[in-house]
């Protein structure tokens, strides 16, 4: 037997190995070993396999006898849609993102880890004058709506060419402040606008429809109030407890 720390040769390893499995022996053999041995005839008896010469056959279970072969590795890309190019100070999930995916499959990825996609944290005047982290979003289960892509609600029928600002800071850096100054009244304009048009319409039929669903229903109405009670001018950068009662209690 070779010391602990001798190097064998990989072929050598093999063999070793092969001579060590534990193979069940056919039901015949199985019965006449439990009827010499006086066991009962569930014991299961083994013998050893060992390692094929080069040029002769393997024997029954020689390609089942190692693990299986790892699950196959998967390569992917990290990064926030807002990194994506965006006519409007920021990328988002227009044209751009889905251009993104195309590429990301053609090469051969399998993951877009996008990062949080919630509202994100907002500047407080005086305490933190730039601040917009996903990582302090503040609610879980809404989205972020400075990603909506202008041009999809154009194409939707929602806004207008015209309604849009002028292509501005198509590179560098997001200026999420200035990002917010002009494209989020442009967003509010199509929501106002798709609350206007009939219940029949597709859109807005599709609407409410996503509304009523169990699970946008139980959380939409709270946090819509929340967002409201947040941007009110008197508890900017307020915690909620730091809130009335009458708000921090949920009775407004």
């Amino acid at each position: 037997t070779p010391s602990s720390d001798t190097r064998l040769h990989p072929a050598v390893a093999m063999a070793s190995f092969a001579a060590t499995q534990a193979v069940p022996l056919a039901p015949s053999a199985l019965g006449r070993r439990a009827r010499v041995t006086g066991k009962p005839k569930f014991t299961r008896a083994v013998r050893t396999m060992a390692a094929p010469k080069t040029g002769e056959p393997v024997v029954d279970g020689y390609t089942t006898m190692f693990p299986s072969p790892p699950v196959d590795r998967r390569a992917g890309v990290i990064m926030h849609p807002t990194s994506l190019p965006g006519m409007y100070g920021i990328g988002d999930l227009g044209q751009e993102a889905y251009a993104f995916v195309d590429w990301l499959a053609e090469a051969k990825m399998q993951i877009w880890q996008v990062l949080p996609l919630v509202p994100p944290g907002r500047p407080i005047p005086g305490l933190r004058e730039d601040y917009w982290s996903p990582y302090s979003g503040r609610d879980a289960h809404c989205g972020n709506t400075l990603i909506i892509s202008l041009q999809a609600l154009v194409k939707d029928g929602l806004l207008t060419q015209k309604d849009l600002p002028h292509p501005y800071d198509t590179r560098g850096n997001v200026d999420f402040n200035q990002v917010a100054k002009k494209n989020e009244p442009v967003i509010a304009r199509a929501a106002n606008n798709l609350l206007a048009l009939p219940d029949d319409n597709d859109l807005k039929a599709a609407y409410l429809a996503w509304r009523r669903r169990p699970e946008i229903s139980r959380f939409l109405k709270d946090a819509s109030l929340f967002d409201a009670i947040c941007k009110t001018p008197e508890l900017l950068g307020k915690d909620w407890w730091d809130w009335p009662g009458e708000l921090r209690a949920r009775d407004p």
